[in-house]
């Protein structure tokens, strides 16, 4: 009897776990938005990829200075793998003229993330999630078929507390489709240097092919480092309509760190983005 209870009980928390990162009042990361964003809505384009792209770039001010409509859809952690996911997912539900990835030097990973996987978990059982998580995922037919594993599994992201949140808090990045700003300026800069492998990635090749095949304009650009040297030719080599901003900028006062732009950095970059791809 036990066992039925914990059974039962163990369905009944996977389909409100489920129901709330699929339907939250506060979406609490860019997957469970983007999945409850209005599919009747239209966009002229979408802007993809990590932290490197949150931050730098506001499709606020693209979409005043353009009249264009835009949503910045870029994720923390996020490899080629997760970027790919969620340009799936996009373009599932929307048909935009042109869309926007940010590579740099997670340009060679071709894995998933631990982390940036996480928000995918909810959607596992959506079978076009789970052909491609399960190719890299051992535990992925565990996560997909055992009640409430997932969550068990990931529960520092997608928890008890993180659920509750998701009926309470609003997040930092719905009012500004989906750009976060970091109000700090670096004090010391630790020059780099990262060396890509001439290869192209498996993911990116995919993204290219759906966009042709739904008659989408991909480009591809590298967003402003600071002090960090990176061979971006080898980028340039794999992939079509690609731009490098990756030496734009040499002040501090425009990053927050080496490889992230402040509110001000991302102001100024956002104006050139507008330049180079508008007008």
């Amino acid at each position: 009897m036990a066992f039925v209870a914990f059974i039962a009980l163990s369905y009944a928390l996977d389909w409100i776990y489920t129901y709330s990162y699929k339907n939250p009042v506060y979406a609490r990361d860019k997957v469970s938005w983007l999945h409850d964003m209005n599919s009747s809505a239209t966009y002229d384009y979408a802007l993809f990829g990590s932290s490197r792209c949150i931050y730098h770039l506001n499709p606020v001010t693209i979409n005043q200075s353009t009249g264009l409509k835009g949503i910045n859809l870029g994720y923390s952690g996020s490899n080629p793998f997760e970027i790919k996911l969620m340009v799936k997912k996009f373009l599932d539900k929307y048909q935009p003229k042109m869309i926007f990835v940010q590579l740099d030097n997670q340009y060679n990973i071709e894995h998933l993330d631990p982390t940036a996987i996480t928000p995918w978990m909810p959607f596992i059982k959506e079978d076009e999630v789970y052909q491609e998580i399960i190719k890299y995922e051992d535990k992925a037919w565990y996560f997909k078929n055992i009640p409430f594993y997932r969550y068990t599994q990931y529960e520092t992201k997608l928890g008890a507390r993180n659920l509750i949140l998701s009926y309470l808090k609003s997040n930092s990045f719905a009012n500004q489709l989906g750009f976060t700003s970091i109000n700090k300026t670096i004090n010391r800069v630790k020059p780099g240097n990262y060396k890509l492998k001439d290869k192209p990635n498996i993911h990116v090749k995919e993204i290219e092919d759906l966009c042709r095949s739904k008659g989408v304009e991909v480009y591809f650009f590298t967003a402003p480092f600071l002090q960090q040297k990176i061979n971006t030719a080898v980028i340039e080599k794999h992939v079509q309509h690609y731009q490098d901003f990756s030496q734009i900028f040499t002040q501090k006062a425009y990053f927050s760190d080496p490889t992230h732009l402040n509110r001000k950095g991302a102001e100024k970059f956002t104006d050139i983005f507008i330049q180079a791809y508008f007008d």
